[in-house]
């Protein structure tokens, strides 16, 4: 509710039309999204560095898959992703 209570030049472009319901079912995707995200991540880099494996290295598997996920959220909507 807070975000749609915004000055319209506050809000973000990607709010535009969207009903409240609309709004909060986009926000908690993005929310379970990023929270899965991290977590996959975290146990992925556990694993591997418990096999030895250099932090540098192992980031280096998981950093496009951050790059995808950090895309900004008007992306997502505007490829129907969330």
């Amino acid at each position: 509710e807070r975000m749609q209570m915004l000055p319209d030049d506050a809000r973000p472009a990607w709010m535009e039309g969207l009903s409240p319901r609309n709004l909060e079912e986009v926000l908690t995707q993005v929310i379970l999204e990023a929270v899965e995200t991290a977590t996959s991540v975290q146990d992925y880099i556990d694993a591997q560095r418990a096999k030895g494996r250099d932090f540098d290295e192992v980031y280096s598997d998981v950093k496009p898959y951050l790059d995808h996920m950090s895309r900004p959220i008007s992306e997502g909507l505007s490829g129907g992703e969330h």
